[in-house]
């Protein structure tokens, strides 16, 4: 009865059409197949009939067929995200963007502004930069151009250190100094309500820096 049965299950593999590999969304589907039969409440039928008499036995799902049913869901959940990784996300077409034109004045004393409106935020910047950096340090000096720009916030004529940063806390405003390879600059940002006051301190700093022999030994010592 054995080798009956095995001889109504060979199958030859003689001019067998070779199949194509299966596409993960087939993968996926066969995989939500067994695990539809694995939780399904009907009996689970097993074996062939024989004669003419059935021999199978019937059995409802019980702990294994729960753990096999896990196990696939994790194998289902494995599937989808390979299935997703293999499309990639749409891109929205990007949003048009034009810079505003910047409004050039050139003053009698030569010094050139450039005024750039942006309304939709109450933010005035301030940015005052000379055409010399680091660039034009001496041989022996290197580091000056930063140096002397560092200094530009640390005490004026009419306002220490800490009346100048007491003056743009107030206001929540900020200060920053700097020397790049060809320019050195002076940046203040204040909330469009305090414009005098940023005029006001810009034109300071850059007039009348005291250069303070304290400020400029502990600014030294900071470097070093």
């Amino acid at each position: 009865m054995k080798s009956h049965n095995k001889a109504r299950c060979r199958v030859s593999r003689i001019d067998r059409p070779r199949r194509r590999a299966p596409s993960p969304e087939s993968r996926w589907l066969v995989v939500v197949q067994f695990a539809v039969a694995a939780m399904s409440p009907s009996p689970l039928r097993l074996g062939n009939k024989i004669g003419g008499e059935d021999t199978a036995a019937t059995k409802r799902p019980n702990r294994t067929t729960t753990r096999w049913f896990f196990v696939l869901a994790a194998i289902l959940t494995g599937f989808a995200g390979v299935s997703a990784r293999e499309y990639p996300p749409e891109v929205p077409p990007p949003s048009p963007f034009t810079l505003p034109a910047p409004t050039v004045r050139v003053l009698p004393n030569g010094l050139k502004v450039v005024v750039i409106e942006r309304h939709s935020l109450p933010v005035l910047t301030l940015r005052l930069v000379v055409k010399a950096g680091s660039e034009a340090d001496p041989a022996q000096l290197s580091g000056t151009a930063q140096f002397v720009a560092g200094l530009l916030d640390e005490g004026t004529a009419r306002r220490s250190a800490l009346e100048i940063a007491q003056a743009i806390d107030q206001v929540g405003g900020t200060i920053q100094t700097g020397a790049e390879w060809d320019d050195s600059f002076v940046e203040i940002s204040v909330l469009a309500d305090h414009a005098e006051l940023a005029f006001d301190l810009l034109a300071d700093m850059i007039l009348h820096p005291a250069f303070a022999p304290a400020e400029v030994e502990r600014a030294r010592k900071q470097a070093l």
